[in-house]
């Protein structure tokens, strides 16, 4: 993507995200934002998308391919995958560790970590997969699943 010894082409990821059509014709791409690595997306539906990159570490929300708003974050942590619930983000932060943000002001400020505790109120723990409004937790001898909504 850097080319560091210069392309006889401009690479298809140089914009570091885009998006296409069934066809394979591009939409969109991240050309403003200087994407080297985006670390999360998270596609909502057709229309809404939300991603956050490297290396301005920005949270964006983009509404049919327009900026509707950019985030900074705050804290040390790294969001790897997240969802939305209402004002608030569950986020996996450096691949293990699930944290709560609250979205304030164009910003999401860290409010704590999350666990995740089953019907015998025992803590789970496995890998968790985060996608639309899904939060998947698969461990050695079960799936867990749960829509944000009414998460919290």
């Amino acid at each position: 993507m850097f080319g560091n010894f210069g392309w006889d082409e401009t690479p298809l990821g140089s914009d570091g995200l885009l998006a296409f059509n069934r066809l394979g014709e591009k939409l969109w791409s991240a050309s403003g934002y200087e994407v080297a690595d985006c670390y999360a997306l998270n596609v909502e539906n057709a229309a809404n998308v939300y991603f956050y990159y490297y290396d301005s570490f920005r949270f964006i929300h983009l509404s049919n391919y327009a900026e509707v708003a950019s985030y900074n974050v705050k804290g040390k942590d790294t969001i790897d995958q997240f969802v939305l619930v209402g004002n608030t983000i569950l986020a996996v932060v450096d691949t293990h560790s699930v944290m709560q943000y609250e979205v304030r002001n164009r910003t999401l400020k860290p409010k704590g970590s999350v666990d995740f505790i089953n019907g015998k109120g025992k803590r789970i723990k496995g890998t968790i997969y985060m996608r639309g409004e899904n939060v998947y937790l698969i461990t050695k001898d079960m799936v867990y699943w749960k829509g944000v909504q009414g998460f919290l």
